[in-house]
């Protein structure tokens, strides 16, 4: 039987340990949790509720324990980057801080209703055993974080003090509502939560809306916009929540961007061959799935047809309707 991977911990700038997690799936990939070490002590991001042991071995290597941690910094509400942070606070009394517009994801397990999610997938025509195993998947996730309560917002612009160095917040929107990235100025360097990965484009998910039959906020749009915020500070090193660190920003975002136009134009195609509807563009644009991963797979590639066609019809080049209950293009 083999032994269990020991967690890595390094210590990547003085007092700033990067900390790796396990995270089931083959993309994105372990988590990268990033510690701030002397006062206050702080954490940016925690993995899952079932990595908590893990971020417990991570700290110790780096000289610290659960009840030492102050402040616990969430770039962003999704349970792989919130999962463990009641577990620590319940240790620490520290205070778990991010962006009031993640806040309910992290309060509740979701910002949006339920009922929501499977209204936008019956809109873009997603089969009834889809929209079902939705539930069950979110249920899912849901066993991944243990729901707790934000001790304050932060919002663009705002410093913190973060062990021995001061770091900017910096509002990034796209692959969430409240996605934040943090400015080491002194360092020259980024934490970029989700926003800028190595190996993967991050998912710009459709920003559902409960008061709304179709979502209206375009996070194609936002997230290529935020992009443009954080190149302009033209970070030297760039910490990712997940995979390698980033050494070249610019080669990163100018392969975000060739993706990009490249799916818009093979959409538009698709429209011109006959496919109506999102899911039929979806399957057209995602012909091979991940079995194992299915239900979450239909999610994501719904969302993302759905964003791009967004964005083709600002350019004119699309026009979705809905009718009897579905998006037609």
């Amino acid at each position: 039987m083999k032994k269990p991977k020991r967690t890595s911990c390094t210590e990547i700038r003085p007092g700033l340990f990067k900390i790796v997690l396990p995270l089931p799936g083959g993309k994105p990939g372990p988590v990268n949790a990033y510690l701030f070490a002397g006062d206050p002590v702080t954490l940016v991001d925690t993995g899952t509720a079932q990595t908590v042991e893990h971020l417990r071995e991570g700290l110790r290597k780096a000289g610290y324990e659960f009840s030492d941690v102050r402040r616990i910094v969430l770039t962003h509400g999704h349970v792989d980057h919130y999962g463990a942070a009641k577990k620590i606070k319940n240790e620490s009394n520290a205070d778990i801080i991010m962006s009031g517009k993640d806040r309910e994801m992290v309060e509740r397990g979701r910002d949006v209703r339920a009922g929501t999610f499977l209204r936008f997938l019956r809109l873009c025509s997603v089969p009834l055993r889809f929209r079902l195993g939705l539930i069950l998947l979110m249920l899912a996730f849901r066993k991944m974080a243990e729901n707790c309560e934000v001790d304050g917002d932060i919002s663009d612009g705002m410093v913190l003090d973060a062990g021995k160095y001061r770091v900017q917040v910096i509002e990034t929107p796209g692959h969430s509502r409240g996605s934040i990235c943090l400015y080491v100025k002194e360092l020259d360097l980024l934490l970029s939560g989700d926003h800028v990965l190595p190996h993967i484009t991050p998912n710009a998910f459709v920003m559902l809306d409960d008061n709304e039959v179709l979502p209206r906020r375009k996070s194609q749009e936002e997230f290529y916009a935020s992009l443009e915020r954080i190149e302009k500070l033209k970070p030297a090193t760039v910490l990712p929540a997940h995979g390698r660190i980033i050494d070249n920003l610019p080669r990163v975002a100018a392969s975000y961007r060739k993706s990009f136009q490249q799916r818009l134009n093979y959409i538009a195609t698709f429209i011109e061959s006959g496919h109506s509807t999102v899911f039929a563009i979806a399957r057209k644009l995602f012909p091979v799935l991940n079995k194992k991963r299915l239900i979450l797979e239909i999610f994501l590639m719904a969302s993302e047809v759905y964003s791009h066609l967004q964005v083709l019809e600002s350019q004119g080049r699309a026009r979705m309707t809905v009718k009897r209950g579905r998006i037609r293009v």
